[in-house]
Order: structure tokens, then sequence, then C-alpha cells
């Protein structure tokens, strides 16, 4: 997002990308304001994995990278777009089933 002239009475807010918005202004004048946010349209989508496929992930992850669980959660969260809590949940519920 774009704001121009702020605090005056033109302002003007401009919504996009960043490809879309640079076409917009062909001349651009005056004071900005660039806002950055997360994408809308190009997120990732999280993955469907059984709790083994989880666990095994979190097992690769803690083994062959040295890390701590903590850290091996964190890295398949991001790996599939999940959140960490559900990562462990699904990790612990492998561990109880004896996967």
């Amino acid at each position: 997002m774009l704001g121009r002239e702020l605090t005056k009475v033109h302002q003007e807010f401009l919504h996009g990308t960043a490809t879309d918005l640079a076409q917009r202004l062909t001349n651009p004048r005056g004071e900005f304001t660039v806002v950055i946010g997360p994408s809308n349209g190009d997120e990732q989508q999280a993955v469907d994995l059984t709790d083994g496929q989880v666990a095994a992930e979190f097992e690769q992850a803690a083994h062959t990278q040295g890390v701590s669980r903590r850290e091996a959660v964190g890295a398949v969260a991001r790996k599939f777009n999940k959140n960490k809590r559900e990562v462990y949940a699904a990790v612990e519920r492998a561990k109880k089933s004896g996967l």
C-alpha cells in the first residue's frame, strides 16, 4: 500500500502489488509512505499430512540437522505452512500411537 501526501487534504491511498503500483504511478509526485504486508493471493497453502508423516519429518529435522526439539518443530511448521502447536500435537499423537 502506498500513502501519498498523508495529513494533507488531497491524501491518497493506493493498494496493490509492487508491480501493479509501479505501473499505475506514471508521474509520481509528492511524499509517499510505503506499507508492506503479507501477500494475500499467493500464500502457500498448508499441506495435509498424517501424524506419522509429520513425526517422520520431525525426526529427520531433529537428527540430521542437529537442532533442538523446539527448532525441529519450527522447521517442520515452516516447511509445511502449519502452526507449531499442530506439529507438536501431531508428533505427540504419533508417539503415543507407536508410529
